[in-house]
């Protein structure tokens, strides 16, 4: 006899036994098929690809919730793999337009940042979208405190649009660092890297050596009566090892050894009033401070690290 609704074999499982809408919906008085979420056809024979309530190339028309762009029109839900890919009907997933390899996602919804082979954004950035940079754009303030853009995540672009955003130098506020950022033949300081693809590295800056100014000083306590410490700077290897009992020539000389050092004038440091003249000469000595300042390397530079 006539089914009273359309009897398929699901595209999904060529070697399934055909079925009133395939075994994934119900059959309606009206004798269509009201198939279960995920599947569509007349007989619910075919899987639907990931949808958004976006779409990339859409005009706006009255018709459209608020009058805007890149929304679906109203009579239509959902937009299948967002108008820029082709879906599969058997596994329910989108082949996204890869002719320029411009977009990607479950829905084909993201813009793709670029990829140098296997490694996106050169290896050095991350795949960001419009949001994300919002978050990580500021101004200083006028008592140097961040003071971030306002955004809007409900805009379309703000979780569509993606972009590289570029690993940056140490700095005021800590940003995100790794060994590959050191450059410069005698400094070898932190830069940060730029560019579309993040392929570009700027070069280091800094004040000139021959102007005046204010030289770095970092200081450094040790409490010991035996042993010794590493000290390293800019990952320089091997690190330069103190014994305890050093004094201030000792300690001078242990760190200009370092690739990363030239020249560093050291003193000890009363802990307490910063008075130098009352001090102990080994460097572990209680109470007291290992005072270095940097008179070869420039700006603003990264810690010592013990």
């Amino acid at each position: 006899t006539d089914s009273p609704c359309p009897v398929a074999r699901p595209v999904w499982d060529s070697g399934a036994a055909p079925e009133v809408c395939s075994g994934v919906g119900n059959c309606l008085l009206d004798r269509t098929c009201n198939c279960t979420l995920g599947y569509s056809g007349p007989a619910c024979e075919y899987k639907k690809c990931p949808s958004t309530g976006f779409t990339w190339f859409a005009e706006a028309t009255p018709e459209r919730d608020g009058n805007a762009a890149h929304r679906v029109p109203l009579f239509s839900k959902t937009i299948e793999c967002s108008n820029r890919g082709v879906c599969n009907r058997a596994s329910g997933t989108c082949a996204c337009d890869d002719r320029y390899s411009l977009f990607e996602g479950d829905a084909c919804d993201e813009l793709a940042c670029y990829v140098n082979v296997t490694e996106t954004c050169s290896g050095h950035g991350r795949c960001a979208t419009l949001a994300d940079f919002a978050q990580d754009t500021f101004l200083l303030g006028p008592a140097g405190d961040r003071v971030f853009a306002n955004y809007s995540a409900a805009n379309w672009d703000a979780t569509h649009l993606r972009g590289c955003l570029c690993d940056r130098s140490e700095g005021l506020f800590d940003w995100n660092t790794s060994s590959t950022s050191y450059r410069g033949f005698f400094a070898q300081a932190y830069t940060d890297w730029t560019g579309y693809t993040c392929a570009r590295a700027l070069c280091p800056t800094g004040d000139n050596p021959h102007t005046w100014g204010v030289d770095e000083v970092q200081r450094l306590n040790c409490t010991a009566t035996r042993g010794a410490f590493n000290v390293t700077f800019r990952d320089a290897q091997p690190p330069a090892r103190i014994p305890w009992w050093a004094n201030e020539r000792k300690v001078e000389d242990e760190l200009e050894k370092l690739s990363q050092i030239r020249d560093v004038d050291v003193n000890f440091v009363h802990f307490a009033n910063g008075n130098h003249t009352f001090k102990n000469n080994t460097a572990c000595a209680d109470g007291q401070l290992i005072e270095i300042t940097f008179k070869s390397e420039r700006g603003d530079l990264p810690i010592l690290y013990v």
